[in-house]
Protein backbone atom coordinates (compact mmCIF):
# COMPACT_ATOMS: atom_id res chain seq x y z
CA UNK A 1 0.00 0.00 0.00
CA UNK A 2 1.29 3.26 -1.20
CA UNK A 3 0.94 6.36 1.86
CA UNK A 4 0.14 9.83 0.79
CA UNK A 5 1.07 12.30 3.29
CA UNK A 6 -1.74 14.29 4.12
CA UNK A 7 -4.28 11.47 3.63
CA UNK A 8 -6.78 9.86 6.03
CA UNK A 9 -6.53 5.87 6.76
CA UNK A 10 -8.46 4.05 8.60
CA UNK A 11 -6.72 1.54 11.69
CA UNK A 12 -8.51 -1.41 13.54
CA UNK A 13 -6.89 -2.72 16.53
CA UNK A 14 -9.31 -5.55 18.51
CA UNK A 15 -8.64 -8.17 20.79
CA UNK A 16 -10.56 -11.91 21.25
CA UNK A 17 -13.47 -11.61 24.15
CA UNK A 18 -12.75 -14.54 26.18
CA UNK A 19 -9.24 -15.79 24.24
CA UNK A 20 -7.62 -17.51 27.40
CA UNK A 21 -11.00 -19.92 27.01
CA UNK A 22 -10.27 -21.12 23.17
CA UNK A 23 -8.43 -24.02 22.23
CA UNK A 24 -5.37 -23.57 19.98
CA UNK A 25 -7.48 -24.81 17.46
CA UNK A 26 -10.63 -22.39 18.06
CA UNK A 27 -7.78 -19.75 18.02
CA UNK A 28 -6.46 -20.52 14.34
CA UNK A 29 -9.81 -20.94 13.13
CA UNK A 30 -10.75 -17.23 14.37
CA UNK A 31 -7.38 -16.04 12.80
CA UNK A 32 -8.61 -17.51 9.58
CA UNK A 33 -11.85 -15.80 9.89
CA UNK A 34 -10.93 -12.50 10.63
CA UNK A 35 -7.96 -12.50 7.87
CA UNK A 36 -10.98 -14.25 5.28
CA UNK A 37 -13.81 -11.66 6.10
CA UNK A 38 -11.12 -8.81 6.07
CA UNK A 39 -9.80 -9.28 2.32
CA UNK A 40 -13.76 -10.08 1.25
CA UNK A 41 -14.15 -6.53 1.66
CA UNK A 42 -11.93 -6.12 -0.77
CA UNK A 43 -13.55 -8.07 -3.20
CA UNK A 44 -16.98 -6.24 -2.36
CA UNK A 45 -14.76 -2.61 -2.90
CA UNK A 46 -12.32 -2.90 -5.56
CA UNK A 47 -11.04 0.27 -5.04
CA UNK A 48 -10.62 -0.93 -0.30
CA UNK A 49 -6.50 -1.92 0.22
CA UNK A 50 -5.74 -3.32 3.04
CA UNK A 51 -2.67 -4.84 5.23
CA UNK A 52 -3.15 -7.28 8.00
CA UNK A 53 -4.38 -8.37 9.77
CA UNK A 54 -1.32 -8.95 12.04
CA UNK A 55 -1.62 -10.75 15.40
CA UNK A 56 0.10 -9.64 18.39
CA UNK A 57 0.25 -9.88 21.87
CA UNK A 58 -1.39 -13.41 21.24
CA UNK A 59 -5.29 -12.14 21.30
CA UNK A 60 -5.37 -8.92 19.55
CA UNK A 61 -5.22 -7.84 16.10
CA UNK A 62 -4.52 -4.95 14.20
CA UNK A 63 -5.62 -4.25 10.32
CA UNK A 64 -4.79 -1.04 7.73
CA UNK A 65 -7.64 0.60 5.44
CA UNK A 66 -6.80 2.65 2.55
CA UNK A 67 -10.59 3.87 2.70
CA UNK A 68 -11.49 5.06 6.33
CA UNK A 69 -15.16 5.34 5.20
CA UNK A 70 -15.14 1.50 4.64
CA UNK A 71 -13.81 1.02 8.39
CA UNK A 72 -16.85 0.46 10.29
CA UNK A 73 -18.47 -1.73 7.55
CA UNK A 74 -15.26 -4.21 8.24
CA UNK A 75 -15.73 -3.70 11.82
CA UNK A 76 -19.32 -4.90 11.64
CA UNK A 77 -18.57 -7.78 9.07
CA UNK A 78 -16.12 -9.17 11.08
CA UNK A 79 -17.73 -9.38 14.44
CA UNK A 80 -21.31 -11.03 12.34
CA UNK A 81 -18.32 -13.40 10.85
CA UNK A 82 -17.19 -14.47 14.17
CA UNK A 83 -20.47 -14.52 15.90
CA UNK A 84 -21.99 -16.50 12.71
CA UNK A 85 -19.13 -19.08 12.60
CA UNK A 86 -17.82 -19.44 15.35
CA UNK A 87 -19.42 -18.63 17.93
CA UNK A 88 -16.87 -16.04 18.91
CA UNK A 89 -16.00 -11.89 19.35
CA UNK A 90 -13.83 -9.68 19.04
CA UNK A 91 -13.68 -5.54 20.78
CA UNK A 92 -12.50 -3.48 18.45
CA UNK A 93 -11.10 0.49 18.06
CA UNK A 94 -11.23 2.23 14.77
CA UNK A 95 -8.64 4.98 14.63
CA UNK A 96 -8.91 7.42 11.32
CA UNK A 97 -5.92 9.98 10.76
CA UNK A 98 -2.73 10.38 8.86
CA UNK A 99 0.22 7.83 8.19
CA UNK A 100 3.33 8.71 9.14
CA UNK A 101 5.57 5.30 8.28
CA UNK A 102 4.83 2.64 6.72
CA UNK A 103 7.21 0.01 6.35
CA UNK A 104 7.24 -3.23 4.11
CA UNK A 105 7.52 -5.26 6.01
CA UNK A 106 4.58 -5.36 8.21
CA UNK A 107 2.29 -2.74 10.52
CA UNK A 108 4.47 -3.59 13.60
CA UNK A 109 6.57 -0.61 13.14
CA UNK A 110 4.09 1.62 11.27
CA UNK A 111 2.78 5.10 13.18
CA UNK A 112 0.94 7.94 12.76
CA UNK A 113 -2.19 9.43 13.63
CA UNK A 114 -4.65 6.34 12.69
CA UNK A 115 -2.13 3.74 14.49
CA UNK A 116 -2.28 6.09 17.90
CA UNK A 117 -5.87 6.18 17.51
CA UNK A 118 -6.88 2.83 17.28
CA UNK A 119 -4.46 1.63 19.77
CA UNK A 120 -4.92 4.21 22.83
CA UNK A 121 -8.58 3.88 21.78
CA UNK A 122 -8.97 0.16 22.35
CA UNK A 123 -6.43 0.70 25.51
CA UNK A 124 -9.50 2.83 27.46
CA UNK A 125 -12.44 1.21 26.01
CA UNK A 126 -14.90 1.16 28.95
CA UNK A 127 -16.02 -1.84 30.64
CA UNK A 128 -18.67 -3.65 28.96
CA UNK A 129 -18.22 -1.56 25.38
CA UNK A 130 -17.25 -3.53 22.38
CA UNK A 131 -16.45 -0.69 19.88
CA UNK A 132 -14.91 2.87 19.85
CA UNK A 133 -14.47 5.02 16.74
CA UNK A 134 -11.64 7.93 17.17
CA UNK A 135 -10.98 10.77 14.87
CA UNK A 136 -8.99 12.76 17.18
CA UNK A 137 -6.34 12.18 20.50
CA UNK A 138 -8.74 9.49 22.59
CA UNK A 139 -10.06 10.25 26.26
CA UNK A 140 -12.32 8.79 28.37
CA UNK A 141 -15.81 9.81 27.27
CA UNK A 142 -16.36 11.21 30.26
CA UNK A 143 -13.89 13.69 29.97
CA UNK A 144 -14.95 13.84 26.45
CA UNK A 145 -15.36 17.69 25.21
CA UNK A 146 -16.62 19.18 22.27
CA UNK A 147 -14.09 22.12 21.95
CA UNK A 148 -14.26 22.15 17.40
CA UNK A 149 -15.85 20.46 15.02
CA UNK A 150 -13.90 17.04 14.62
CA UNK A 151 -14.25 16.94 18.11
CA UNK A 152 -18.23 16.80 17.81
CA UNK A 153 -17.92 14.69 15.03
CA UNK A 154 -16.30 12.10 17.24
CA UNK A 155 -18.83 12.30 19.88
CA UNK A 156 -21.58 12.15 17.56
CA UNK A 157 -20.87 8.98 15.95
CA UNK A 158 -19.51 7.38 19.14
CA UNK A 159 -22.85 7.77 20.46
CA UNK A 160 -24.72 6.63 17.63
CA UNK A 161 -22.16 3.31 17.24
CA UNK A 162 -23.16 2.86 21.46
CA UNK A 163 -26.36 1.53 20.47
CA UNK A 164 -25.36 -0.12 17.76
CA UNK A 165 -23.08 -1.91 18.83
CA UNK A 166 -25.25 -3.05 21.42
CA UNK A 167 -27.09 -4.31 18.51
CA UNK A 168 -24.03 -7.22 17.92
CA UNK A 169 -23.56 -7.79 21.34
CA UNK A 170 -26.74 -9.40 21.54
CA UNK A 171 -27.07 -10.97 18.32
CA UNK A 172 -27.95 -14.67 18.03
CA UNK A 173 -25.69 -17.29 15.94
CA UNK A 174 -29.09 -17.06 12.88
CA UNK A 175 -28.97 -13.71 13.48
CA UNK A 176 -25.07 -12.87 12.89
CA UNK A 177 -25.67 -14.74 9.87
CA UNK A 178 -28.15 -13.07 8.50
CA UNK A 179 -26.49 -9.15 9.05
CA UNK A 180 -23.12 -10.95 7.67
CA UNK A 181 -24.94 -11.91 4.46
CA UNK A 182 -26.33 -8.82 4.43
CA UNK A 183 -23.18 -6.29 4.77
CA UNK A 184 -21.89 -8.56 1.49
CA UNK A 185 -24.74 -6.72 -0.62
CA UNK A 186 -27.03 -10.18 -0.43
CA UNK A 187 -30.85 -9.91 -0.46
CA UNK A 188 -33.42 -11.41 1.45
CA UNK A 189 -33.88 -13.75 -1.03
CA UNK A 190 -30.49 -14.42 -1.86
CA UNK A 191 -29.43 -14.91 1.94
CA UNK A 192 -32.63 -17.46 2.09
CA UNK A 193 -30.97 -20.07 -0.46
CA UNK A 194 -27.16 -19.55 1.73
CA UNK A 195 -28.79 -20.26 5.00
CA UNK A 196 -26.33 -21.69 8.38
CA UNK A 197 -25.03 -25.44 7.77
CA UNK A 198 -25.70 -24.63 3.97
CA UNK A 199 -29.26 -24.90 4.41
CA UNK A 200 -32.46 -23.39 2.76
CA UNK A 201 -34.91 -21.28 4.94
CA UNK A 202 -37.61 -19.13 3.20
CA UNK A 203 -37.66 -15.34 2.95
CA UNK A 204 -40.00 -14.39 5.64
CA UNK A 205 -38.10 -15.60 7.67
CA UNK A 206 -34.71 -14.03 6.92
CA UNK A 207 -36.58 -11.33 6.98
CA UNK A 208 -37.78 -11.66 10.89
CA UNK A 209 -34.41 -12.37 11.55
CA UNK A 210 -32.51 -9.54 10.21
CA UNK A 211 -35.44 -7.09 12.24
CA UNK A 212 -34.43 -8.87 15.36
CA UNK A 213 -30.65 -8.29 14.79
CA UNK A 214 -31.55 -4.68 14.02
CA UNK A 215 -30.32 -4.61 10.88
CA UNK A 216 -31.85 -1.36 9.50
CA UNK A 217 -30.51 0.40 12.58
CA UNK A 218 -27.37 -0.74 11.68
CA UNK A 219 -27.60 -0.37 8.00
CA UNK A 220 -28.40 3.30 9.13
CA UNK A 221 -26.08 4.12 11.27
CA UNK A 222 -23.05 2.42 8.06
CA UNK A 223 -24.72 5.15 5.85
CA UNK A 224 -24.15 8.25 8.19
CA UNK A 225 -21.17 6.63 9.15
CA UNK A 226 -20.05 6.56 5.37
CA UNK A 227 -21.55 9.74 4.23
CA UNK A 228 -19.45 12.03 7.50
CA UNK A 229 -16.05 10.20 7.19
CA UNK A 230 -16.36 10.51 3.21
CA UNK A 231 -17.44 14.62 3.69
CA UNK A 232 -14.59 14.53 6.27
CA UNK A 233 -11.78 13.36 4.31
CA UNK A 234 -12.63 15.28 1.28
CA UNK A 235 -12.31 18.40 3.65
CA UNK A 236 -9.03 16.89 4.23
CA UNK A 237 -10.14 18.07 8.48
Amino acid sequence: MNIVPGRLYAVLTGDIIQSSRLTAVERKRIWDSITSDSKKMTEIFRSLELMGPEVYRGDSWQILLSEPHLAMRTAFYIRAGLKACHQADTRISIGIGTIEHLPKNGLAQAHGEAFRFSGTGLDRLEKKENMVCWLIEPVRMNKFQTTNETALLNAYLNTALYFASQLADAWSQSEAWAVYKALEGKTQSEIALDWLSQTRTSQQNVAKTLSRAGWSGIERFLWIFESHIRQYNLDGS
